[in-house]
């Protein structure tokens, strides 16, 4: 009996995940490709966000950037979002964003993250995003950030480890350039989830081959 309802469950569950509805309801917007770029002087990129104009440059993603001039700079781009979609939960999904990173949508601040390795994953809160046009910012400081004042700011536990999930590794920062030097940029995978209100995060599946099943 145990062994049919287990059975059943996992054919619901593959029902439910593969049904075109469910399907139809997840989309993804590819973050990599062209940004516009803004070279800033010293570390800190407070708001207000400035508006893009013709000074910005262009920076195409995956990629590191540096004029070794700066150790910061703006990176901006604009989605579009749909008139059915802007109720919806958004969650932005960066695999690394070199090196210490502040996400802003349409001018308000949602979270940073420091390092070039460890995934930056953020759910937004809603009505951030809206239907039309929406801008969305990094402001962005090298591996320069990690020390102020002569300091490790890791291992001084000025960075939470939410903000810094690798954590030991990472607090090693007496020589923050020797890994990721003066550049900053996307260098792997982006993306931003447009998700149903009631949707699946994660799933966890394990199996017995004591038992055959």
């Amino acid at each position: 009996m145990h062994k049919v309802l287990r059975v059943g469950g996992l054919l619901l569950l593959a029902l439910v995940l593969t049904s075109p509805g469910a399907m139809a309801q997840r989309k993804s917007v590819n973050l990599m490709g062209e940004w516009r770029l803004l070279p800033v002087e010293g570390r800190e990129m407070a708001p207000p966000v400035p508006a893009v104009d013709d000074t910005w440059q262009t920076y195409t993603a995956p990629g590191l950037w540096t004029d070794n001039v700066h150790d910061s700079a703006w990176l901006a781009r604009t989605v579009e979002i749909a008139p059915e979609d802007a109720n919806k939960v958004f969650q932005f999904r960066f695999l690394s964003a070199t090196y210490h990173a502040r996400l802003f949508v349409n001018g308000q601040f949602l979270g940073e993250n420091w390092g070039g390795d460890n995934p930056f994953f953020l759910t937004v809160p809603d009505g951030v995003f809206r239907a039309g046009t929406n801008v969305i910012v990094l402001g962005m400081t090298n591996a320069s950030s990690a020390l102020k004042d002569g300091k490790c700011m890791i291992r001084d536990l000025k960075i939470t480890k939410a903000q810094n999930p690798m954590g030991p590794f990472w607090g090693q920062c007496e020589k923050p350039f020797h890994w990721w030097g003066a550049e900053i940029g996307l260098l792997q995978e982006a993306h931003l989830l447009i998700l149903p209100r009631v949707y699946i995060d994660d799933i966890f599946v394990k199996t017995s081959t004591r038992k055959m099943r």
